[in-house]
């Protein structure tokens, strides 16, 4: 699920918990990983929807959403598949990086040298500075 926890207010010498936060990170990873229109994502966002369904219940119960603020936030985007940008006559085409630093060829045409790769970790490639 990712990280969450509790912030504190101090109101004539108690401490209350007075906000809570929590970060879905599977989302972001599913995106990166599979793409916004994958059937992971899909699953994924379906998954989400109940969790917070779950969550919102629970507010509404033991707190009341008169009590209550909620706000939702999202860091980025994701790029789509090149698959699912041919479907819709957009030019794109898919690079196979699973050996990359190995594959002469495919840095070429990215026109990377060996030498500027610091590291690739799927799904990330992370350059020199």
């Amino acid at each position: 699920m990712g990280q969450g926890g509790f912030c504190y207010l101090k109101k004539e010498g108690i401490w209350y918990k007075s906000a809570f936060y929590q970060h879905f990170s599977a989302t972001d990873y599913v995106g990166h990983v599979f793409s916004p229109s994958s059937m992971e994502a899909e699953d994924n966002i379906l998954r989400l929807d109940k969790t917070l369904a779950n969550l919102f219940n629970f507010i509404d119960e033991k707190i009341g959403f008169e009590n209550t603020l909620i706000v939702l936030s999202a860091d980025h985007g994701a790029p789509e598949t090149p698959s699912h940008l041919h479907d819709y006559g957009i030019e794109s085409e898919q690079l196979y990086i699973m050996n990359l630093g190995e594959d002469d060829m495919l840095l070429k045409k990215l026109h990377i040298d060996k030498s500027h790769i610091e590291a690739f970790v799927v799904p990330y490639l992370y350059l020199v500075a």
